[in-house]
């Protein structure tokens, strides 16, 4: 949630106080009572909405981490090696030896996807060479399974953001729908207490989305005791400065 939306969805729970005192209002009146169970519900699903989208958004960037995290398993413990022994043992091999050949570091993840698995194909026509060389024996078994995580890692974060987006939208239709019960409600409000000036005015301070939201108390702080003033020095007469 924005600042924006955050200071809304507390002048909602303002409202939702605020006729809870007040419960004469909704009781003498079908559609008033109607509408103020909608608007609790909109209420509530904000609140449920809004977890959803800090549920991706911490999604994001977890995946980011793992991926990068993922990343650098792949290209430095997995194809740089292979690359290497592979320039070192059949460098006679000329198309082997630019198939086995490492990409840039500043690949794009696809690319980095791409180029690792044509590099597992490969290499299964040189395995055992470059087994006997000391890769282990499931070098292409463990190259595919790091590509795999890898790419399950951006999917993963692709996959959050589409959630995060999703969210958002829903965030917003569910706080204009709560915008427009308050304006509703506040008309049948206005005129239930059109004779009580001082409810009404209550009544519009409360649904103003301010322009700060509600902050944390700041913990008192108990400011240090004052030096005692030091004493005063009488000012010396001519007599005595004449003297010094």
């Amino acid at each position: 949630m924005n600042s924006h939306q955050k200071r809304t969805l507390q002048s909602f729970r303002r409202v939702q106080n605020w006729l809870a005192t007040r419960p004469e209002l909704t009781s003498s009146n079908p559609a008033f009572a109607a509408q103020s169970t909608e608007f609790d519900t909109v209420v509530a699903s904000v609140g449920t909405i809004a977890a959803e989208q800090e549920t991706h958004r911490r999604g994001v960037r977890a995946s980011s981490a793992e991926a990068t995290a993922l990343r650098k398993e792949l290209f430095q413990h997995h194809i740089r090696p292979v690359a290497a022994m592979a320039r070192e043992v059949i460098p006679d091999v000329a198309r082997m030896t630019v198939a086995l050949r490492a990409p840039k570091a500043m690949i794009d993840a696809e690319g980095l996807i791409a180029a690792a698995e044509s590099m597992a194909q490969a290499s299964e026509r040189y395995a055992d060479v470059l087994v006997k060389r000391g890769l282990p024996a499931d070098f292409v078994a463990q190259l595919r399974s790091a590509t795999k995580e890898y790419r399950g890692a951006i999917d993963a974060g692709g996959e959050a953001r589409g959630g995060r987006r999703g969210a958002t939208k829903g965030l917003m239709d569910a706080l204009g729908r709560g915008r427009k019960l308050v304006s509703t409600i506040g008309v049948l409000v206005t005129r239930a207490l059109r004779n009580d000036p001082q409810a009404i005015a209550e009544w519009q301070q409360i649904t103003r989305v301010t322009v700060k939201g509600a902050q944390p108390d700041a913990a008192a702080v108990t400011p240090p005791a004052a030096a005692a003033p030091a004493t005063a020095v009488a000012a010396a007469t001519p007599a005595e400065q004449k003297a010094a």
